[in-house]
């Protein structure tokens, strides 16, 4: 996108939303969440195609569009938080990005004490960033819910051991 990182917004419709994986089905309500919505995010930004995937998976339809670079994340992200409960905030931008003058999103998210969910792809699952991320993530006090492997092969017994919130 040339640059300018976009942020898409989603609310979830009325319905429970549910997300399921190969291994497990988890469900969960946003009323039950620790916070007013859930940020999705990934390392070197969101794949545009996440998006549509984890507002099905979750049962989110798409309501507004926020240019990130256009504004103060930290004023984005109280709007969000004024709003309605229940919504799904993914990140196309990397959260380690510099953003002038607010840092980076995952130190908005850390001080905001966004709860956080983490997408990665199977090579990055094994190369590294899943770890560098989470590491990140749990520097800058960021609640990350856990890791999300988006595509396959799902290797268990190799996730088990590498400390990632899978």
């Amino acid at each position: 996108n040339g640059g300018t990182p976009i942020v898409e917004a989603a609310r979830f419709s009325g319905r429970q939303p549910t997300m399921q994986s190969t291994l497990s089905t988890a469900q969960t309500s946003c009323s039950s969440w620790p916070s007013a919505g859930l940020v999705l995010l990934a390392p070197g930004g969101l794949p545009a195609e996440a998006t549509p995937l984890m507002a099905t998976l979750l049962a989110a339809e798409p309501s507004a569009v926020l240019p990130v670079a256009a504004g103060d994340p930290h004023a984005q992200l109280a709007q969000l938080l004024r709003g309605q409960p229940g919504w799904l905030l993914p990140l196309a931008n990397d959260p380690a990005a510099d953003l002038r003058d607010s840092g980076c999103w995952a130190e908005v998210l850390g001080a905001w004490r966004q709860p956080a969910v983490m997408l990665v792809s199977p090579e990055q699952a094994v190369a590294g960033p899943a770890r560098a991320y989470t590491a990140l993530m749990q520097m800058m006090n960021v609640p990350l819910v856990g890791v999300v492997q988006l595509g396959l092969p799902w290797l268990p017994d190799q996730r088990r051991g590498d400390t990632v919130p899978w």
